[in-house]
């Protein structure tokens, strides 16, 4: 059993305020799923490699406390 779990930003799909909807991409067995978290991320302000906030304020320490757990 082959799993990963990932976050991304679906870019083609921002919002009128230019934020990104969060998506939680499940890959199990080489079959993706994915699922639209409900948040928006302004793309400058996310880190691919390390699939987080960039900014170290309480906001985004939080949030990123969440996507760990």
């Amino acid at each position: 059993m082959n799993l990963t779990v990932n976050y991304w930003l679906y870019k083609s799909k921002k919002n009128k305020d230019g934020m990104c909807p969060l998506v939680l991409r499940i890959t199990l067995n080489n079959k993706r799923y994915d699922k639209r978290t409900g948040k928006f991320i302004l793309e400058s302000n996310w880190d691919q490699n390390k699939q987080m906030l960039k900014s170290k304020d309480l906001h985004s320490k939080l949030f990123n406390q969440t996507l760990v757990s």
